[in-house]
C-alpha cells in the first residue's frame, strides 16, 4: 500500500462537533473561533477563539443475578451506586434490561427491595453477538468442536440478534459482517471451518524439543568428557527453545493485536456487545517447563535476557486488549480448552528422581487459564470450558445480554489518561454484579483509529467532517499478482476544518490514513499520513466556499474488495470515515 498525495489550497475554521454521548463546552479565550454543531446548519464567524472541555458519559453495562444465578430485573436507577477509585459518583444515565417485564413478586422472591422498583421505558438497542476464534492457539479437535457448538448455539438465534464472525490466522479475518440473516451467519461459520489451523506445527515443534532435552547426556562415556558434551549439547538446545518460544510471543502478539482491532471496531456500534472467544489463552510461559528441566539437566542456570522484553509486549497487548474492549462496551465470554492431562507434557513433568514423585503443573495451563478468566472478569463477561453441551451452556451469554443494566456516568479531562477502577453496588441486597472494572478516557487517535476499522470491517461510519470519497479508474501495476493502483480524492468542506491564526496565516494539520478489506476478510491498514494545512489570512473569506481535497493512490490486490479512508482535523479533535466498494480487476 503506498500514497502519492497532492493537496490543493485548503481553508477552514474551527469546528467543533459532539460525537455521540458526548458533550462539548467552550470556554472564550479571545481570538477567532466559528463553532456549529454536526446539523448540516452553515457556520457562523465569531470574533472569539475558544477552547473545548469535553464531558464524557461512561456507560457500566451491569449484570445483576441472585445467588442462584438467576437475572433480577426491576431495580431502579436509585437501587445502584456507582465508585470510581473508591468516590461514589451520581448515576447520569440509566436504562433498564431489554427484558425488564418482572413484577414485583419477582423482586421480592430474589431478595430485591420492592422500594427498588422505578422501570424506565427506553429505546433498546439492538442485541450484538460477535464470534472470534483464534485459529493459531486452538488444536484441529478443539477447533471444529468450538465450530459444531457455535453453529448449534447460533442455529437457535432469536430474530432480531445481530451475528459477526472474525478470527484470527495470521491476522484479522472478518468472515461475517453484521447480519441477522441466517445464510450469512451460517457461510460465516462455514468460512472459519476452512481457515487452516496453525497450532499443530507449533505443538510438534515443542514436542521435538522435549524429547531432545530428556536425551541430553545420555549415552555419553566419562564422566568429564560427558558432562562436557552434555554442557554443550544444553546449550545449543537452550537457543532453539529461545527461538521457539520467541516465535510463539510474538505469535501471540499479533492475535492479540488482531482481537483488539476487531472490539475497537465494535466500540462503533451503539450499546453492549457480547463476544464469544474461543482460544488457547495468552501465556508468557510456554517454554518455562522446557527451559526448567533443561536447567536441571545441564546442572546450571539458563539465562535468556530477551525472553524478557517479548514476554513484556505480549502482556502488555493483552491489558490493552482488555482496555480496549471496556471502552468499546464489549463484554467478552472467553472459551477455554479443558484442563490438558499432565502426562501430555515431557521434560517439564519428568520425575527429577528415581521414585514416584508428584508431576508438577504446568505453568503454560495454568497462566492461559487466567488470562481467559481475567479477560472475562474485567468486561463483565464468562468463562466456558470448550466441549459437549457448550451450546446449551452458552445461553447465558444471551440471558446476560436481555438482563444487563446500562448505568452511566460523566467524566471531564481532569480524569486524565489513566485507568481508574470502576465499583458497582446494590445497597442491602444479596445479590450478584458483573461488570466492567475499569475505564479510561480515550484519546482522539484512539478513538479515530477504531472508526477506521469499524468503517473497513462493519462498514459503520462516523462522519462528522461531512467527508466525501471519489475513486478513478484502476490501472494496473503490471506484475503477476494482477495488482492495481486506484486513485481517490477525499473531500470535506472547508466550514468543517480548524485552522488556527498565526502571523498572517491560518494553519491546520490533518491526518489520513487508509484501510484495505479483502474477499476473505483480511484488514491491512497503513501508517497516517499528515497534510499540514495553509491559507493566507486575506483569502480566508474567499477559500470558504471551496472545499478541502486530499488526492492519493492506494495499491490493492485483486481480492480487495473495499477501500476506507479516515481524515482526522487533529486541532479540533474531530474526525470523519468513508467507505467505497472496490471491485475485482476487468479480466483481460
Amino acid at each position: 500500500m503506498s500514497f502519492d498525495p497532492t493537496a490543493e489550497p485548503i481553508a477552514s475554521r474551527p469546528r467543533f462537533a459532539a460525537s455521540v454521548r458526548r458533550a462539548c463546552a467552550f470556554a472564550v479565550l479571545g481570538g477567532l473561533l466559528a463553532v456549529h454543531a454536526a446539523t448540516g446548519q452553515t457556520p457562523s464567524v465569531s470574533t472569539q477563539f475558544g477552547e473545548r472541555l469535553e464531558v464524557e458519559v461512561v456507560d457500566v453495562d451491569v449484570v445483576v443475578t441472585d445467588r442462584s444465578g438467576h437475572p433480577v430485573f426491576g431495580l431502579g436507577r436509585e437501587a445502584f451506586e456507582i465508585r470510581v477509585d473508591g468516590r461514589p459518583v451520581p448515576v447520569d444515565y440509566f436504562a433498564p434490561p431489554r427484558s425488564a417485564t418482572a413484577s414485583t413478586a419477582d423482586l421480592r422472591t430474589s431478595g430485591a427491595s420492592s422500594a427498588a422498583i422505578a422501570p424506565e421505558p427506553v429505546a433498546a438497542a439492538p442485541s450484538y453477538l460477535a464470534v472470534f476464534v483464534d485459529q493459531a492457539a486452538l488444536s484441529s479437535r478443539l477447533r471444529a468442536t468450538a465450530v459444531a457448538e457455535l453453529r448449534e448455539f447460533l442455529r437457535r438465534r432469536p430474530g432480531d440478534e445481530v451475528v459477526i464472525v472474525a478470527a484470527f490466522e495470521k491476522r484479522l479475518h472478518l468472515l461475517a459482517p453484521p447480519s441477522a440473516d441466517p445464510a450469512a451467519i451460517e457461510a460465516g461459520l462455514n468460512a472459519l471451518a476452512r481457515l487452516p489451523v496453525g497450532s499443530a506445527l507449533a505443538a510438534s515443534e515443542r514436542r521435538h524439543l522435549d524429547s531432545r532435552i530428556r536425551g541430553v547426556g545420555a549415552g555419553w562415556v566419562g564422566a568429564d568428557t560427558g558432562l562436557a558434551l552434555a554442557q554443550r549439547e544444553a546449550s545449543l538446545l537452550e537457543v532453539e527453545v529461545r527461538r521457539w518460544a520467541e516465535e510463539e510471543l510474538d505469535l501471540q502478539r499479533r492475535s492479540l493485536a488482531a482481537l483488539k482491532q476487531f472490539v475497537g471496531a465494535l466500540g462503533a456500534l451503539e450499546g453492549r456487545k457480547s463476544v464469544i472467544l474461543a482460544s488457547g489463552g495468552t501465556t508468557t510461559e510456554g517454554a518455562e517447563g522446557l527451559l526448567t528441566e533443561l536447567s536441571r539437566r545441564r546442572l546450571g542456570p539458563n539465562e535468556l535476557p530477551s525472553l524478557f522484553d517479548a514476554k513484556q509486549k505480549v502482556r502488555e497487548q493483552f491489558e490493552e486488549v482488555i482496555r480496549v474492549a471496556q471502552d468499546a462496551r464489549v463484554a467478552l465470554y472467553a472459551l477455554h480448552p479443558p484442563d490438558t492431562t499432565m502426562l501430555q507434557y515431557g521434560a517439564e513433568l519428568s520425575s527429577p528422581g528415581d521414585g514416584p514423585i508428584p508431576l508438577p503443573r504446568d505453568p503454560a495451563i495454568v497462566d492461559a487459564a487466567a488470562s481467559a478468566a481475567r479477560m472475562a472478569g474485567a468486561t463483565g463477561g464468562r468463562t466456558y470450558l470448550l466441549g459437549t453441551n457448550l451450546d446449551s451452556r452458552l445461553a447465558s451469554v444471551r440471558s446476560d445480554a436481555e438482563s444487563v443494566y446500562s448505568l452511566g456516568f460523566g467524566t471531564g479531562p481532569e480524569m486524565g489518561d489513566g485507568d481508574h477502577r470502576i465499583e458497582v453496588r446494590v445497597a442491602g441486597q444479596r445479590l450478584r454484579l458483573r461488570h466492567r472494572t475499569s475505564f479510561r478516557r480515550r484519546t482522539t487517535a484512539e478513538q479515530a483509529e477504531s472508526a477506521l476499522y469499524a468503517a473497513a470491517t462493519l462498514g459503520e461510519l462516523q462522519n462528522a467532517l461531512g467527508l466525501e470519497v471519489e475513486t478513478g479508474a484502476a490501472r494496473p501495476v503490471g506484475d503477476a499478482r494482477g495488482d492495481r493502483v486506484i486513485s481517490f480524492a477525499a473531500r470535506v468542506p472547508l466550514a468543517s476544518l480548524a485552522l488556527l491564526p498565526e502571523e498572517g496565516v491560518r494553519r491546520g494539520r490533518l491526518a489520513v490514513r487508509v484501510a484495505l478489506l479483502s474477499e476473505r476478510g483480511e484488514l491491512f491498514t497503513s501508517q497516517s499520513l499528515s497534510v499540514p494545512v495553509e491559507i493566507a489570512e486575506p483569502e480566508v473569506e474567499t477559500m470558504l466556499e471551496r472545499p478541502w481535497v486530499h488526492r492519493a493512490e492506494v495499491r490493492v490486490t485483486p481480492s480487495t474488495r473495499r477501500l476506507a479512508i479516515l481524515v482526522v482535523d487533529e486541532i479540533a479533535g474531530v474526525f470523519a470515515t468513508a467507505t467505497t466498494a472496490v471491485g475485482p480487476a476487468d479480466p483481460d
